[in-house]
């Protein structure tokens, strides 16, 4: 797939919820991820990662431990980047994950290189991105909307969560959901909250059954062969003080506050965070013989990112003007296009609020509107 290359605009809001106790957590936990409210211009180059998972003749033992039995002819996906790739350090640790999938449940094994695993939160649904973590983001149907993030921890605490939006797009958190079924397992290489020695790693393992997934993906049951899913992981690190003989958060002198977090992450998304979908890496299931599949791309993933490229600039009319604009041309649009299309979007409006469209591929056209949901008809 061949992706446009633009520099665009991503404004984001703060993150708005239902209740009192809801907003505080959640600006907290905002705040410890450094999201910003508005992003101005993102140079960023958009490269998905792309990964064929293969499904499993066997179930995998959920237990933590990623045997060569069950995950060793499946390859690791990259190496994660810091959030923001090449503007930051490489990532101080190795973090890679591997995915396979049945006909019950999509399995992700994750290897986490840490001298220093540590982790103080029990309870599910705790904000478990204020320890270190794993997290996966899955948007199974591609529509940027209705998705769900999945956090762990070294304690195998969860915080399960769906996503109606993006929080740039005023999302609506549904923090009630969890995801019945699921199978979790850590395994330490060395000794949790112990600062008197150096750890290896962590790995964990984890199942997500596809009845659960339903309610989010465009059918039900298992994907088919050669379905694409959008799949993000981010790494949460903190800097750790343990010079009283425990561990606990590293405090910047400069500020008395605890240093930001690290964010390591499988597809680079800039200042843009963990929570634009339209950055994630494509997930291909196959099921083949592992190894024997390619990825295929899918010339309609182009087609939604210049319509994004619409959204980006939309955004950036609307803060400006205090209304979206009505044509192509108050948005400059003359430098999108789409090999193989001749790419002339159209903007309608309705109660101040646009949609755009465009013919894309194999006969569907492509749809984008004002809170970024796209969608193919």
């Amino acid at each position: 797939m061949k992706f446009i290359k633009s520099i665009f605009v991503l404004l984001l809001s703060f993150l708005v919820f239902q209740s009192c106790d809801q907003k505080q957590t959640t600006e907290q936990a905002s705040a410890s991820l450094n999201v910003l409210s508005e992003i101005p211009v993102l140079d960023i180059e958009f490269i998905p990662e792309k990964y064929v998972a293969y499904k499993t003749k066997s179930p995998i033992n959920v237990d933590g431990e990623l045997t060569e039995g069950e995950w060793g002819g499946i390859e690791w996906t990259n190496e994660f980047k810091d959030l923001e790739g090449d503007k930051k350090p490489k990532p101080l640790y190795s973090t890679k994950v591997k995915m396979v999938w049945d006909d019950d449940y999509f399995y992700f094994g994750a290897e986490l290189i840490e001298p220093h695993i540590w982790a103080t939160l029990k309870n599910h649904d705790d904000i478990v991105l204020y320890n270190n973590d794993f997290e996966i983001f899955i948007d199974p149907d591609g529509d940027t909307h209705e998705y769900c993030e999945i956090e762990m921890n070294a304690f195998e605490t969860v915080w399960d969560l769906i996503l109606t939006k993006p929080y740039r797009d005023k999302a609506k958190v549904i923090n009630s959901w969890h995801i019945y079924g699921m199978k979790k397992a850590v395994k330490v290489y060395g000794t949790i909250n112990d600062p008197s020695d150096l750890d290896e790693k962590w790995t964990l393992e984890i199942a997500i059954p596809w009845k659960v997934m339903e309610e989010l993906a465009s059918h039900g049951g298992a994907p088919v062969n050669g379905e694409q899913w959008r799949v993000n992981f981010l790494r949460v690190n903190w800097q750790p003080d343990f010079s009283d003989g425990t561990y606990k958060y590293k405090i910047n002198p400069e500020t008395n506050k605890r240093y930001n977090n690290y964010n390591w992450i499988w597809t680079v998304s800039g200042n843009s965070g963990c929570h634009a979908p339209e950055l994630w890496s494509f997930v291909q299931f196959s099921d083949l013989k592992p190894g024997t599949d390619k990825f295929k791309d899918n010339p309609n993933d182009e087609v939604k990112w210049a319509l994004r490229q619409i959204y980006y600039r939309q955004r950036a009319f609307m803060k400006e003007h205090n209304e979206y604009a009505s044509n192509t041309a108050q948005l400059k649009t003359d430098d999108l296009s789409v090999d193989g299309i001749d790419f002339k979007p159209e903007i309608s409006m309705m109660n101040g609020r646009w949609e755009a469209k465009q013919t894309g591929f194999d006969g569907k056209t492509v749809f984008i509107r004002w809170d970024g949901k796209v969608w193919l008809e």
